[in-house]
């Protein structure tokens, strides 16, 4: 929260509640009209803040954590964290990385993404529901840069 001096007002950067995020998409028949206004609203609040206070350290870190939390709740929401569901059908992860794995998200950058599977079983087990998720991305016309690899291919690039 930053208060200043000239016009006495108190401002915030947008927060996000997890439990709320994820009641409301479960009770919505899709994800769009939930997601659409609160990335709209978060877009506008950080510019905002942005034009009253020029601390874009701040921004780039919080922007980074709301972007998190909105995955999160996504990820859990497409039903990849279903412990039973992933023990049948083997692991499956969604990572951060580049700018916005380092926290670092800046106004108009792409997201990057990397999807882990433990193997291939795991692909072919996720694959359609893999294809959903990075399509609900894309039409919230969030910017993604994504990746899917096994963990074998993740340590096969690393090396």
């Amino acid at each position: 929260m930053i208060s200043t001096a000239a016009d006495k007002t108190t401002l915030e950067l947008p927060n996000i509640d997890n439990e709320v995020l994820l009641q409301q998409l479960s009770a919505a028949v899709s994800p769009l009209p939930v997601i659409k206004p609160l990335l709209a609203d978060i877009k506008q609040q950080c510019h905002d803040y942005f034009r009253k206070t020029l601390d874009a350290t701040t921004l780039v870190a919080h922007r980074s954590q709301l972007i998190d939390q909105i995955l999160f709740c996504l990820w859990q929401n497409s039903g990849f964290n279903d412990t039973k569901e992933n023990q049948v059908e083997g692991s499956i992860s969604l990572l951060a990385v580049g700018g916005y794995g380092r926290g670092e998200l800046q106004p108009h950058s792409d997201i990057d993404l990397l999807v882990v599977l433990e193997n291939e079983a795991a692909f072919d087990n996720h694959k359609e529901a893999l294809q959903a998720f990075i399509t609900l991305l894309w039409d919230l016309k969030l910017d993604i840069g994504h990746s899917v690899r096994t963990l074998d291919e993740c340590v096969s690039e690393a090396e």
